[in-house]
């Protein structure tokens, strides 16, 4: 998982230049804000999702996955960093047919590795994400379960697990993506059937780079791509906005 980035340059960087509304790649639905307004830069980004129960989308045994998250500069490539924090999700079904589930609240600073957080998520638990950045190698990410009124607060820091400079986050792009992730033999977990992902209360920050005051962004604001997972030429799933502060993503 900690190559969340690696399958997508190519074309987020061909989207990045002509500016696509809408982008289709392997790992990413959902939405992205690639620029915030003049003079400033993104220091915040949260949002409220419904845990969903993943089910597969094939018969016979095996483990499908995916993931919610929200999170700050993972539309550029490096050198900038990658913030973020979510949810995720994994079904597997054995060779007699019976299903287990598996749910992970996690926080990562890409490029360095995921991290889990001890904290209990099921399906249908409300989870409410905000990760903030203090400076460009500091930040914190909260993880608040409304259902079991259980919250923790991570703070966050590069983790020198890569050789060179520690990448920073620069604010460029806010994130609220639900996600094929990369499981741990580096190639993409199958996608699970997660029904719907509703972001609600999207909201991100953008600091005055001179007053240092705070605007809130909210995902129609402008500068959104959306993000579109295809894989095998087909098209898993559709990105819509009901409202001002919503994102829904379908399988």
């Amino acid at each position: 998982r900690n190559e969340r980035r690696a399958a997508q340059e190519i074309t987020e960087v061909n989207a990045i230049k002509r500016a696509t509304p809408s982008n289709t790649q392997t790992h990413w639905a959902g939405a992205v804000i690639t620029a915030s307004p003049p003079g400033t830069t993104f220091q915040a980004v949260g949002a409220t999702f419904i845990v969903p129960k993943p089910s597969p989308p094939t018969s016979g045994a095996g483990t499908w996955g995916g993931s919610a998250w929200v999170g700050i500069d993972g539309y550029y490539s490096e050198p900038n960093a990658l913030l973020q924090a979510g949810v995720s999700w994994q079904v597997t079904v054995s060779s007699t047919g019976a299903e287990t589930y598996q749910y992970l609240a996690w926080y990562e600073w890409f490029p360095d590795g995921e991290f889990t957080l001890p904290i209990t998520v099921s399906a249908g638990d409300t989870i409410n994400v905000w990760c903030q950045t203090i400076t460009n190698l500091t930040a914190y990410c909260t993880v608040f379960d409304v259902t079991t009124g259980v919250e923790i607060t991570q703070p966050i820091q590069p983790e020198s697990l890569i050789p060179g400079p520690e990448p920073p986050v620069l604010g460029l792009s806010v994130e609220w993506i639900v996600e094929d992730f990369n499981d741990d033999t580096g190639g993409m977990i199958p996608f699970a059937n997660f029904n719907s992902v509703t972001f609600t209360n999207t909201e991100a920050i953008a600091s005055n780079n001179v007053t240092g005051a705070w605007d809130p962004v909210y995902p129609n604001a402008g500068n959104v791509v959306v993000q579109v997972i295809n894989q095998n030429n087909q098209d898993l799933t559709s990105t819509t906005f009901p409202g001002t502060n919503e994102i829904e993503v379908k399988y």
